[in-house]
């Protein structure tokens, strides 16, 4: 998402939004080629770690590693689904962008590490939380709209898979995109994450799965539907570049081999990833993830 400018931010929080959303435009012509689909290989998954260490870096805001992938414990999960964006008309298809969903687990949610005071709140009614994260395009596809592509997969993903909230960080300049076009609602203060630069600035948001539909219809229900109103944006734009996702209970199973082949494969070229988990989460990832067990050391659970 673009930044807000200085200008913008001197409007009053109507206007400004009310701008943001006029700004917003989807290129028809430039997403004509793309599939934007559930990440279904383990060379997918890798394509989209490469890509979001490539992008982190050159913003400035995470060290190089040597491998060129950015993974995190919950990316390999079973509970965590990466979404991806590929341009059909280049050789080979490659990820041009990606988002992930992270539902919550044993392992927490990324953001935890700064804000899990306010989280908790959420878990001890109760509520089914999931994290929006690892959110990168390539450059030459910037302002296209494969950005709302991938965000409309994920919250519909997350709705069918009735998640309550959705939670994110995004830099505090940014935020007024998420306010304006998905509703979005503060949840934390401005913080920093540890191990990413001073740069990377994080402001925590909340978006209620349960009233998204309802706000989008009170607040722009009487309006236009074009890509201005969010109410037409997340709830009646057809997007043909969204494949479906197979939720039968086949499609289910196939799925899920296919994220526990991509963890190991992650974990493989990723290995000191692994050795950041407290025992109980090496213990829980052993289990929902066999293929792990090898490489995960003493904290796995024997499976004789």
């Amino acid at each position: 998402m673009r930044l807000v400018t200085p200008l913008l931010q001197r409007m009053p929080p109507a206007l400004r939004h009310a701008v943001i959303r006029r700004s917003f435009t989807i290129s028809e012509r430039s997403i004509r080629s793309l599939r934007v689909h559930v990440a279904s290989t383990p060379e997918e998954h890798e394509q989209a770690a490469r890509l979001l260490h490539r992008v982190y870096e050159r913003r400035g805001i995470a060290e190089q590693h040597l491998s060129g992938l950015r993974v995190l414990p919950q990316h390999l999960a079973p509970s965590t689904i990466t979404f991806v964006a590929c341009d059909q008309a280049r050789p080979g298809a490659p990820v041009i962008g990606t988002v992930s969903l992270v539902r919550d687990s044993p392992l927490g949610l990324p953001m935890d590490a700064i804000y899990r005071d306010e989280l908790q709140p959420l878990r001890d009614q109760g509520r089914q939380l999931a994290e929006c994260g690892a959110l990168c395009l390539d450059r030459g596809y910037r302002g296209t709209g494969v950005m709302y592509l991938l965000c409309r997969i994920m919250s519909d993903h997350a709705i069918a898979t009735r998640c309550d909230d959705v939670v994110i960080t995004v830099h505090p300049a940014a935020a007024d995109y998420y306010h304006a076009n998905m509703v979005f609602e503060p949840l934390g203060p401005v913080r920093s994450y540890p191990g990413l630069r001073s740069t990377a600035l994080a402001l925590a948001l909340r978006l209620d799965l349960g009233t998204f539909l309802e706000v989008c219809a009170r607040r722009f229900g009487s309006r236009a539907l074009d890509d201005a109103n969010p109410l037409w944006l997340w709830f009646g734009r057809r997007n043909p570049q969204i494949a479906p996702f197979d939720r039968s209970e086949a499609g289910l199973g196939r799925h899920l081999q296919v994220r526990r082949r991509a963890a190991r494969h992650l974990a493989t070229l990723r290995p000191d990833v692994l050795h950041t988990l407290e025992p109980q989460g090496a213990a829980y990832l052993a289990s929902v993830v066999p293929e792990l067990s090898g490489l995960l050391g003493p904290h796995a659970p024997s499976r004789g």
